[in-house]
């Protein structure tokens, strides 16, 4: 049978940030979406047209601009100090909207619908099957940045106007409302086109969010692409596929780019532990050994190695790569689990090769 958000699916993806990339996404029977709800009935308010007009006429708007089948959508107002909007579901036939008092409060209606359709990206961009991130890892805090490019597009989508997604933005992050900002859109963009903004563009490097700078830049290429115009019934722009470049540029160069070499340090020096391993099974680091290591790392590592080695015997070296070899291992994994595993056994595998020992890996389980 048809999902009745097809429709909504293929937009979304058709405006995905090219850094936000697709993972097969796990779903279930439904539950967790289920105790979410129950949750939200019984410490919230179910928004409606009668109880609450407003946000119900926002809610409305979004699922018309986004094609979303309203009957796959349960929202709820809940009281709470903090000014934040969440989505849930564990599955792709339905999610829950809880959004606090503060943050209904905090924006206008049609602000309101930037935040319910940046929500609503994450649900038809398979973000919350993904789980809610519990871990911390430099992989998935590349990642969380990623996905909220992607969601703010959604979002410009659903509100219409660029003027709105930037107001929302800098109400989000200010947490300030009209009678303590003073909102001149214009020229902040302005500014952020004109001058150098390097300083605003940095996050720290555990945020789950690009800066609000970079967020509203993005906005702004995307609004000019032609991904956009399609989106919007309308044709012309720059092209998008250009546009997410010059994002991942920003990424890279702001934030992103030093987790990237760690994560690429974290896999070069595994590789060296693997090749010094798979070298040293007799306690010896060989000249035929070296040239393979040499080949697979470079002739600094190498060096390195060596100087290593210097002054152990045999027995000290096989303990000492072991140890070297675990630690490597699991740092590897703790900062890119997802990485680690696809490339694991490929590793693995060329080890296996350039060393001619089709039991490495036996050997391996052995020892770690």
């Amino acid at each position: 049978m048809p999902n009745k958000l097809n429709v909504a699916f293929r937009l979304a993806e058709s405006v995905r940030y090219s850094g936000d990339k697709k993972t097969s996404s796990q779903t279930s029977d439904g539950l967790e979406t289920e105790r979410i709800n129950r949750h939200f009935a019984e410490s919230g308010l179910r928004i409606s047209e009668k109880l609450t007009p407003g946000i119900y006429k926002a809610l409305q708007g979004v699922l018309s601009h986004l094609q979303i089948d309203s009957n796959s959508i349960i929202a709820y107002v809940h009281s709470s100090p903090e000014t934040q909007a969440t989505c849930f579901s564990d599955s792709k036939h339905g999610c829950v909207i809880g959004i606090t008092s503060s943050l209904v409060k905090l924006m206008s209606e049609e602000e309101l619908t930037f935040v319910i359709g940046h929500e609503l990206g994450h649900f038809l961009l398979g973000h919350s099957l993904e789980g809610r991130w519990s871990d911390e890892s430099e992989e998935c805090l590349i990642r969380r940045r990623a996905q909220e490019i992607s969601v703010d597009r959604m979002g410009l989508v659903a509100c219409g106007s660029l003027n709105i997604a930037v107001q929302a933005l800098m109400k989000l992050i200010s947490g300030l409302g009209e009678d303590m900002l003073r909102f001149d859109v214009g020229s902040f963009l302005e500014q952020m086109r004109t001058q150098n903004s390097d300083t605003a563009m940095y996050v720290g490097e555990n945020s789950t969010h690009p800066s609000l700078v970079m967020r509203c830049r993005a906005l702004v290429w995307f609004s000019m692409s032609d991904g956009y115009s399609r989106v919007c019934g309308g044709s012309g722009g720059d092209d998008l596929t250009k546009i997410d470049q010059r994002i991942t540029t920003d990424s890279e160069k702001y934030v992103d780019g030093p987790a990237r070499e760690r994560i690429a340090e974290a896999r070069e020096n595994l590789i060296m532990w693997f090749a010094a391993l798979a070298s040293t099974r007799d306690g010896i680091l060989g000249k035929a050994d070296q040239e393979i290591i040499r080949k697979l790392v470079g002739p600094k590592t190498l060096n390195k190695l060596i100087r290593f080695y210097s002054g152990y015997n045999r027995n000290d070296v096989i303990r000492l790569t072991s140890e070297k070899l675990k630690d490597a291992l699991s740092y590897y994994k703790k900062i890119a689990p997802s990485e680690a595993e696809k490339k694991l056994p490929t590793i693995k595998r060329k080890i296996c090769i350039d060393f001619n020992q089709p039991d490495f890996s036996n050997y391996l389980s052995k020892l770690i």
